[in-house]
Parts: C-alpha cells; sequence; structure tokens
C-alpha cells in the first residue's frame, strides 16, 4: 500500500487580535438591570406609609378587602391582620403616598361599623360595603390641627 501525496497547500498564520473593552453579549444583562431598577423605583416611590395599628379586637377586618377611610374617601388597604398578645390584635395597613405629612403618632384610627346606642345609630354604610378603618389625622390637610 503506498500512499501518494500530493502537493501540499501553503498555511498561511491566524492573525490573533484582542479586543479591549467590554463585549457586546454584556449589554443583554446590563439593559435588563437598568429596566429592573427602573420598575422597582417607580413602585416604591409611589408608595404612601405603611401603618401598625393596634385595636382590642379586629372583627370584620380582612387583608386585601378592609379599606381605611377619610372623611368617605379610600385612602388605603389592610395588608396584615394578626394577633399581637393576648388582649391585641395587629393591623398593618399601606395608606396612600399623599398620606405622608399626616401620619404621626397622635393620628387616631377606629374601627367603623354599624353601632346603635344612645347617642343614635351609626355606621349605617358598612352593612352594605362592610367594617372598614377610619382615620383622623393629628393635622387636616389644611394644616390646622
Amino acid at each position: 500500500m503506498s500512499e501518494e501525496s500530493g502537493p501540499v497547500a501553503d498555511v498561511g498564520e491566524a492573525e490573533v487580535v484582542r479586543r479591549r473593552g467590554p463585549s457586546i453579549v454584556w449589554v443583554i444583562p446590563v439593559v435588563a438591570l437598568l429596566i429592573g431598577a427602573t420598575i422597582w423605583w417607580q413602585t416604591n416611590a409611589n408608595r404612601g406609609p405603611e401603618v401598625t395599628i393596634l385595636f382590642e379586637e379586629g372583627g370584620g377586618i380582612e387583608p386585601g378587602k378592609t379599606k381605611v377611610k377619610y372623611k368617605g374617601l379610600e385612602v388605603g388597604e389592610v395588608l396584615e391582620v394578626g394577633i399581637r398578645d393576648i388582649d391585641t390584635v395587629e393591623v398593618k395597613a399601606e395608606l396612600g403616598p399623599g398620606a405622608w405629612p399626616f401620619m404621626t403618632s397622635e393620628t387616631k384610627f377606629w374601627i367603623e361599623k354599624p353601632r346603635v346606642g344612645a347617642g343614635g345609630i351609626s355606621g349605617l354604610d358598612t352593612l352594605v360595603s362592610g367594617a372598614y378603618i377610619a382615620v383622623l389625622p393629628a393635622v387636616d390637610p389644611d394644616g390646622n390641627p
């Protein structure tokens, strides 16, 4: 067996050029990071205060359903309800971004539900809508205490 060898082509040398700077592959993760940061910023910049409210009882309060109202207008929503200790129910609620100036340690919260007493009947609107948490800021929106 004999092998016949033909003419061998001249093989040239490859020139390796090393690029400087980042690869184009990094563009996609950087763009994804910027989009994620923008979404996170917009979500958190438009949030109002999250408040923890303590009540003696929490009848009718449901996370995600119970609203927080000021003068009949919805200003927030209950996020969580739990028992803090044997005598206390803890309610966490998120209020709208406009509520920041009015939230102080003097702000009053109470559960509004139908009541009948010597002074009359109150809270009849809750028969249809359910219980809600009413809020009375220590300072009203006009800046008056």
